[in-house]
Order: C-alpha cells, then sequence, then structure tokens
C-alpha cells in the first residue's frame, strides 16, 4: 500500500530527510491548536509497538514534516494560494 503526503514546499526549510523516531519529538499536527508528542501520534495511528522505532518521519530543518501514513504538520499544510504543492510518497519494503 502507498502513503502520499502533500506539503507547501514554500513552507519547508529544504533539505528534507527520513529518519526514525528520537527521545523527546514533537510536532503540531494538522489541525491540533498545539503540539503532540510523536509517541503519542504513533500510538494514536495504531503503529504497532515493534514498529514504532522503526517507523519514518520526514523531517525539514525546523523538524518533522510528516508522520508517514499518520499525520502532517500544520506548518507544512497546502493552503488555498499555493501555487506548486510537493507530493511525497512512501510504501512499505
Amino acid at each position: 500500500s502507498s502513503l502520499i503526503a502533500y506539503l507547501d514546499p514554500q513552507r519547508l526549510a529544504l533539505p528534507l530527510l527520513v529518519r526514525t523516531r528520537r527521545p523527546g519529538d514533537r510536532m503540531q499536527p494538522l489541525g491540533f491548536p498545539g503540539e503532540k508528542k510523536l509517541k503519542a501520534l504513533l500510538m494514536e495511528a495504531k503503529i504497532p509497538r515493534e514498529e514504532r522505532d522503526r517507523w519514518p518521519v520526514v523531517c525539514d530543518q525546523r523538524g518533522i514534516c510528516w508522520v508517514v501514513g499518520a499525520r502532517i504538520a500544520d506548518r507544512c499544510k497546502v493552503g488555498p494560494e499555493v501555487q506548486r504543492v510537493l507530493k511525497l510518497e512512501a510504501s512499505r519494503l
């Protein structure tokens, strides 16, 4: 199965990096008023406990942009004024 995220490239601090979670990781999910711990987001997305330490997150120079298959960061959202969109796609190996 493939997983897709659409981000506003104007809001990103490139380069992008794919990594696994780190202690204390936080982000503000799309539409959420404040930050949430990545651990909580992975639990809410029903990512199995044994996979969470290997789960990919896409980051820019400011922090997490996309928890693959779960949530994008509110600061990277595509708004109505956006001219170009960055499409990220992930698939299971």
